[in-house]
């Protein structure tokens, strides 16, 4: 389990970057139709994205890029767009298969009582190279799904101080050496030869 060094980072906000309503197909449904439902989604959310502003709404998960292959309550793969880049390249003829054909399979997870930390979800899609997360409950219900989409549309520039502390990222300095003034520096940049 990852130990991060830093005060857990999560926030009630962050609960809005789970899509609670993905899209969801059956494993013996038509690609082509998948796609098209996929480009439909996206092509409702790029209106949506336009008159909203930045304000995040829920209904702006439909775009999510990506649909759970589900059976019953059972989740049983997940195709992303990232997939369909994929199939067309190798030149696969996606008119004649079922998304359970091109589906993957072994679906990473997190569970809802794991899901404590923005840095800990972060480092999980980096290390599988997944760019979606659905998020279980502990009898394996699918209860929803994050994306790195998601997660950015929540995520302020000042939620991110917020996890780190004050000393790390104020720096106190003025002309003589005296506190003249106070600057907020990232963490790890070195400002102390600088006048």
């Amino acid at each position: 389990m990852l130990q991060p060094n830093y005060l857990p980072f999560y926030s009630p906000d962050l609960e809005q970057a789970i899509n609670r309503s993905p899209m969801v197909v059956s494993p013996d449904t038509r690609l082509i139709d998948v796609i098209t439902q996929m480009a439909h989604a996206r092509a409702s959310c790029a209106l949506t994205d336009v008159t909203a502003s930045m304000a995040f709404s829920p209904l702006d998960d439909a775009g999510d890029g990506c649909v759970l292959v589900m059976e019953g309550e059972q989740l049983r793969g997940i195709f992303s767009e990232r997939d369909v880049v994929h199939l067309c390249a190798a030149g696969v003829k996606i008119v004649e298969i079922t998304i359970a054909e091109v589906m993957t399979r072994e679906v990473i997870t997190l569970l809802q009582s794991e899901f404590r930390d923005l840095f800990q979800v972060l480092s999980l899609m980096q290390k599988h190279c997944i760019r979606h997360l659905p998020i279980v409950a502990e009898q394996g219900q699918v209860l929803g799904i994050l994306s790195h989409g998601s997660i950015r549309k929540v995520l302020q520039p000042v939620n991110l101080l917020k996890a780190r502390s004050v000393l790390e990222v104020m720096i106190r300095f003025g002309r003589d050496g005296t506190t003249d003034c106070i600057l907020a520096v990232p963490s790890g940049i070195d400002v102390s030869e600088q006048g």
